[in-house]
């Protein structure tokens, strides 16, 4: 591994030769042409130009600001902040600033898919708002970042710019972390938004019936179902329901056992053990796995609880595929595929149940006091949960609400009317 400025043997017909800057490290080489000087004016032991030299002032400058950008790039190597092509690009540049969607992308692998892609996402977002090919750590300042919120809230929610911003200043501190810049980011009141306080509302039996008979399309249906599936597994989100295939199931071949899964939650990575038998939950299962061999083309994985046709580790396209059903879900049924979990709660509130409980029902990360709510017989704390699990499908009238959507599947939709896109429509309830 090394990393210096040197002149080369070459001397061409005006005796000069050129200065190189060269970086060798693992097998990987770079060089780069600086300027050529005379032979006699270059001082090779000190690697500057010699004050005989007329240029020697403004030359000798180049080369410090180069040598500075040299070693502290190489340094950064080292400590795995860039790898050898950003190394490269810095040098290239000859600017000591960092293209900030280039170091989240090497820092930040260790993140969940989902919270990966938003940081990129709202970076990506902040660097065309603000009209630049590459987003620098030196285009985060007062001016910049208030003319980017300016545009930003003209066109998206109040929360939404609060998150992007929120994403912009994590990447620069960790960039302050590291050495890159001198101070963290700088905090001001101007640039957070203020969002309208919301009323937490949750979606009724009634609401969902509703809904239903505005279904139209088997996509209408496909997230109708999806959304029961999602409130009936204790308001699993759309990444969990993408993983249910790779989970640990007991009594799975025993059709007369009860028969569970362990879930782990992708949000918080807290176990959850789900009663997957209640009824009618394995038929929506089915009846969806079927529906998406017609749609997606999908193949039946009706022998598993696998639902799509796509690796979920894929973050591109799992948020492709699901947002055809995001827009279908908030259409009829007015509210988005996460408030299933909310309303699961609030069924649970309502049907008392004890706060332990509802900690195990909903997956939470036990805090505080919640930490010694621990039953001491396992199976007596199963029992509970189920037991709740079950009050409130009942409560819900799942088995009501899914014989509506299955009726329609069964006798409205038809595999041969499914055109090459996948779409088909169904006859008005």
């Amino acid at each position: 591994m090394g990393a210096g400025i040197f002149i080369k043997s070459y001397i061409d017909s005006k005796n000069r030769s050129q200065v190189e800057l060269k970086v060798r490290i693992r097998g990987n080489n770079y060089s780069k042409a600086l300027f050529k000087i005379n032979v006699k004016d270059w001082d090779s032991k000190l690697t500057r130009v010699k004050n005989t030299s007329p240029l020697s002032v403004k030359l000798n400058k180049e080369l410090s600001e180069m040598k500075e950008l040299m070693y502290s790039s190489v340094e950064l190597h080292q400590a795995g902040v860039y790898g050898f092509d950003e190394l490269t690009r810095r040098l290239n540049g000859g600017s000591s600033s960092l293209d900030m969607e280039s170091f989240a992308k090497d820092v930040f692998t260790y993140l969940k898919p989902v919270s990966y892609h938003n940081i990129l996402n709202a970076l990506s977002t902040w660097r065309k708002t603000l009209g630049v090919d590459t987003l620098l750590l030196t285009d985060v300042n007062y001016s910049n970042n208030m003319a980017v919120i300016n545009k930003l809230k003209q066109t998206h929610t109040p929360s939404t710019v609060n998150s992007y911003l929120g994403y912009v200043k994590s990447t620069y501190n960790e960039a302050a972390a590291r050495g890159l810049v001198s101070q963290r980011f700088i905090t001001n009141k101007r640039y957070r938004q203020k969002v309208k306080a919301t009323v937490n509302t949750f979606v009724t039996s009634e609401n969902f019936r509703d809904a239903i008979a505005k279904v139209n399309t088997i996509y209408e249906w496909q997230a109708m179902s999806l959304y029961l599936l999602s409130f009936s597994l204790r308001g699993l989100y759309a990444l969990d329901l993408a993983k249910l295939y790779k989970n640990v199931k007991e009594n799975e071949s025993d059709s007369e056992a009860a028969r569970y899964f362990q879930h782990s939650r992708s949000k918080t990575d807290t176990l959850m053990l789900i009663k997957y038998s209640l009824s009618p939950i394995e038929a929506i299962i089915s009846t969806l796995q079927l529906s998406f061999t017609h749609t997606h083309k999908a193949p039946d994985f009706r022998s598993s609880m696998r639902l799509f046709p796509y690796d979920e580790s894929d973050f591109t396209k799992h948020r492709y595929f699901w947002t055809t059903y995001s827009i279908n879900i908030k259409r009829l049924l007015g509210h988005s595929f996460r408030v299933a979990r909310r309303s699961f709660e609030t069924f649970a509130v309502l049907l008392d149940t004890s706060l332990p409980i509802r900690t195990l029902l909903l997956g939470h990360t036990p805090v505080g006091i919640k930490k010694y709510y621990v039953m001491t017989e396992a199976e007596e704390m199963r029992q509970r949960v189920d037991e709740a699990h079950y009050k409130i499908l009942q409560e819900f009238r799942v088995k009501e609400l899914w014989q509506q959507l299955e009726d329609i599947y069964y006798t409205k939709i038809k595999p041969e009317d499914i055109d090459e896109r996948g779409t088909v429509y169904i006859e008005s309830q």
